[in-house]
């Protein structure tokens, strides 16, 4: 049913994928596995590049189902998809002002994507030699010492005092404040080529045997390095080389991308001099914290992030302060009241945290930046490629389809008479199975195990020697009592009292505690409920869950076959049986994956 699955989100990934044509690939790409005909309109589809995209990313719903089948099943999805979207596009709601303000959002996004790929991405070039000196470097292990000084005059002191025959573990001892941590690094550390931070690793990378570097500046102050051992494969071959070359470059090109980015974001937002207002921080923080306190928006499992509900009457408690000023840049400024408005346009997870001020402050200063990125892509036409045209084309289909599905589904309610009914019908999934409460006392040897059970059939109280003797903390703080639990639980335990009378008492038993490991058991039946049907009245939220959604699915079903009856639909099965996906590809060996910059 199409309420069971879950469409497809463009992520951070891109999957490499092979196929099986003679064609090119990205003609393939663009072929149509499914097309879609309506009365008077141009057939839409689904091409090999949408489909891959959207089973790649998506989990599958179809558990059950393998191979062709699985892909069949996933495309009959992605087809039902396309027809509502049509049937929204046809309703006009792509004009709707909130799908505007959505699509909006992610075409700025794309833009900013688009303009990285224009200043940064498309400038990093790796030769071959580049690569194959990583590899051997990937193959190479250095053995270091380390020492970390605050400042770079410390750094030297400590680099004069080892050329001149100080003993490195002395000065560890001296510089590290923690006895632990100065032992740690008396041992030598054999750093990973790509896995540290690239200025150590440049340095410990070009040392000789028994070499002291010069002071290094690294993000925890200033290092040194000597170089203790070198030990390199003795055999590099070809093919290790072609197996590794991918993940290598890979590594390259995120380094320098990093660095390039850095750079150009730098010498881009430096001239705009943007500075936020710490008294509006505040007062939004002391502010926030009384709005989002109130026990009705508790439910929220990010309460301090404002959803959009929230958003609509945020407003009216700040109307005394939208006039002030919360962040100046050159050429402009923004009020309480325009922030808050540019947040309207901000996807729900996106939004600060407005309970923080450390967080509020850096998402305001990224909205600036990310508005001036925007419009220099703009500035630069970017929203006429391809890319962005493909993304805002995915995104405008996504944000139809959720609104006409949502206002199909909002229109589903549940009656009083429908509720009893469907509570009747179903009462088996309604069951409240057999349940069982017990006190115990759990130790560590039987010797003390056998002590206390001999205790408690002289009538000694079971809860105060659960207090005092048991390891179980939880249990032991409220007199040993379990509370009520089913079959299933507490293993062996569980079992046991399951099957045991109130009142009957056992053990000592041998058991294996996740928690409080191995020791001795010993139990008392408190009290028990047998298995019995819940009422309506207890069973009411669940049963309203369930039948909700079945009348959801059962209209948005409705609606579908609808929809089919107006459209023509034409699958190419040759096609689709095709196509390599990573399913099949993982049959024969590892996948490679490709990972690109979340923007």
């Amino acid at each position: 049913m199409i309420s069971r699955y879950i469409f497809f989100i463009p992520g951070i990934l891109v999957l490499i994928t092979a196929f099986t044509f003679c064609v090119k690939k990205q003609d393939i790409d663009e072929i149509f596995v499914a097309t879609v005909i309506g009365n008077d309109r141009d057939p839409v589809g689904i091409t090999v590049k949408d489909f891959l995209h959207s089973y790649e990313l998506s989990p599958s719903p179809f558990g059950n189902l393998k191979g062709f089948d699985d892909k069949k099943a996933h495309l009959n999805l992605m087809i039902d998809k396309k027809l509502i979207v049509l049937e929204a596009l046809r309703y006009g709601l792509d004009n709707d002002e909130k799908v505007q303000i959505q699509l909006e959002w992610y075409k700025d996004k794309a833009v900013r994507h688009e303009l990285y790929n224009e200043v940064v991405r498309n400038q990093v070039q790796i030769s071959d030699s580049e690569l194959r000196d990583a590899f051997i470097k990937s193959k190479t292990r250095i053995g270091v010492r380390l020492l970390v000084t605050k400042t770079l005059k410390e750094a030297f002191e400590l680099r004069n005092r080892l050329v001149d025959g100080a003993n490195f573990e002395d000065l560890a001892a001296e510089t590290f404040a923690y006895p632990l941590l100065a032992e740690n690094y008396f041992d030598l550390w054999y750093p990973l080529w790509g896995q540290i931070d690239e200025s150590i690793e440049q340095v410990a990378f070009s040392l000789e045997l028994g070499e002291i570097s010069n002071p290094v500046k690294t993000k925890w102050g200033y290092a040194i390095l000597k170089v203790e051992d070198i030990i390199q494969d003795a055999i590099i071959t070809e093919s290790e080389f072609q197996r590794a070359k991918k993940k290598i470059e890979r590594i390259i090109r995120r380094r320098r991308e990093k660095e390039i980015a850095n750079r150009f974001i730098r010498e881009f937002m430096d001239p705009k001099k943007v500075k936020v207002y710490g008294p509006s921080i505040v007062f939004l923080v002391e502010k926030s914290k009384e709005i989002l306190s109130g026990d009705h928006l508790r439910l929220y499992a990010e309460p301090s992030k404002l959803s959009d509900m929230q958003m609509r009457s945020y407003g009216q408690e700040l109307r005394d302060h939208l006039g002030d000023v919360i962040v100046e840049f050159e050429g402009g400024r923004w009020t309480i009241g325009e922030f808050l408005d540019k947040l309207k346009k901000v996807h729900p997870d996106a939004r600060p945290i407005m309970t923080s001020k450390n967080n509020l402050k850096d998402v305001i200063a990224r909205m600036v930046r990310d508005e001036f990125l925007a419009k220099e892509g703009y500035r630069r036409e970017l929203q006429h490629s391809n890319y962005v045209q493909e993304e805002v084309r995915r995104w405008k289909e996504e944000i139809v389809f959720n609104k006409l599905r949502n206002d199909i589904l909002d229109t589903v309610k549940v009656t009083e008479p429908e509720l009893i009914e469907y509570y009747e019908d179903h009462k088996s999934r309604y069951m409240e199975p057999d349940r069982v409460n017990i006190r115990e006392i759990f130790v560590r040897t039987k010797n003390e195990a056998d002590q206390l059970i001999d205790r408690i059939r002289k009538s000694e109280d079971f809860a105060d020697l659960a207090q005092e003797y048991s390891v179980r903390t939880w249990a032991a703080k409220q007199g040993g009592e379990f509370g009520f639990f089913g079959y299933g639980m507490h293993g062996e335990i569980g079992n046991r009292a399951l099957s045991m009378n109130v009142g009957e008492l056992t053990g000592p038993i041998e058991i294996e505690d996740e928690t409080f490991g191995r020791g001795f058991s010993i139990f008392q039946v408190i009290s028990k409920k047998e298995k019995r049907f819940k009422t309506l009245e207890e069973a009411k939220t669940i049963v309203q869950r369930n039948l909700l959604k079945k009348k959801r699915n059962d209209v948005l079903n409705r609606f579908l076959d609808s929809l089919r009856g107006e459209y023509m639909v034409h699958v190419n099965q040759e096609l689709l049986s095709k196509i390599m996906t990573t399913d099949d590809m993982a049959r024969g060996g590892k996948v490679e994956m490709i990972y690109v910059p979340l923007y």
